[in-house]
């Protein structure tokens, strides 16, 4: 189990970027310690396992109709806000699911070979952000990468980072090939050049003389809407436009794609600054969001593609995808 541990805490340090003191070890709290409010209304005969840590409660209860239940809580004002609560989750290979958690995180545990994390999103909604299993992947809102990000296959599905409360983990099993026979992939793709130094443009009408919204790497994420014979009309992470289809990977063929994002990272001078992601490449559009570089300035933001010479089209780990201005980033120092 240790090794399994360790595999958690690379993952989710990779993910979140948390200080070590959101490591400490989480309190495993007996029924009759558990705070009047979180006994209210539960039976004692249905209770599994408690964990606290801050203001962070965690517990598992078998319900009457069946199953195991993650409920997540926050203590604060005096009483506990439940922020979560889990579909009956069932035993797998004959493990009834147990739980581990850190600092604003919470794994489900079936065994050291399948392990399931969450966290909470920017609006504060609870959501499957790694499997490990026969391999690890990642689950972010736009793909399931392999191992860590960029560095190995990649899977564009339906509903690849699920809410906690929507989350069946029958439809998440271990490995990204079998992820790929249970998740809905029809109408998802990858941006597949041929050469993997090109990049794919997104055109505003579906011919090459048309203005061009955007050129993208391969690995990219494409949602096809509309299918014109050699171009499709496309939707990439938020952007609407057309692609032409022999340059797209879709169905079972996103497993062979080899993604070539750049290494860019954003610049140490914005370290521990909010960072303005917008819905257009312009500084007057609407934000789509705004992603906090937790100190380090290596928050790991995916640049997608260019949306000319000053801006870059990116998606981050918690799902926001924008646009940010191209002098945000640089190549690191290795």
């Amino acid at each position: 189990m240790k090794r399994a541990l360790f595999v958690i805490l690379a993952v989710l340090l990779c993910l979140s970027a948390l200080p070590a003191s959101a490591w400490d070890e989480p309190a495993n709290i007996p029924w009759d310690e558990l705070p009047g409010g979180l006994r209210a209304g539960v039976e004692h005969s249905g209770f599994v396992q408690a964990l606290s840590i801050g203001d962070g409660y965690w517990y598992i209860l078998t319900e009457a109709q069946g199953g195991r239940t993650l409920r997540v809580y926050k203590a604060g004002g005096g009483g506990f806000a439940l922020q979560s609560r889990s579909a009956p989750l069932p035993e797998i290979n004959g493990d009834g699911p147990s739980i581990l958690a850190g600092y604003a995180s919470v794994t489900i545990v079936y065994s050291e070979a399948l392990l399931y994390g969450f966290e909470p999103d920017a609006d504060g909604v609870w959501r499957l952000t790694y499997v490990q299993g026969q391999s690890t992947y990642l689950c972010t809102r736009y793909w399931l990468f392999e191992n860590f990000p960029g560095a190995g296959r990649l899977l564009y599905a339906e509903n690849t980072s699920p809410a906690l409360s929507a989350f069946d983990p029958n439809l998440y099993p271990p490995g990204l090939d079998s992820a790929a026979k249970t998740l809905n992939i029809e109408g998802y793709a990858l941006v597949n050049n041929p050469d993997p130094a090109d990049r794919l443009h997104l055109r505003a009408e579906p011919n090459t003389s048309a203005v061009s919204k955007g050129k993208y790497y391969n690995g990219t994420p494409v949602k096809i809407e509309e299918d014109l014979g050699d171009w499709v009309r496309v939707t990439v992470a938020g952007t609407e436009g057309y692609m032409m289809k022999a340059y797209l990977a879709a169905s079972d063929d996103m497993l062979t794609v080899v993604s070539a994002f750049p290494a860019l990272f954003v610049r140490e001078s914005l370290a521990g600054q909010p960072l303005n992601i917008y819905t257009a490449p312009d500084g007057e559009s609407a934000l789509a969001g705004i992603s906090y570089d937790r100190g380090s300035g290596r928050e790991y933001i995916t640049v997608i593609g260019l949306a000319g010479d000053d801006w870059v089209h990116v998606v981050t780990g918690d799902g926001i995808a924008g646009y940010m201005p191209a002098e945000d980033f640089d190549h690191g120092s290795g």
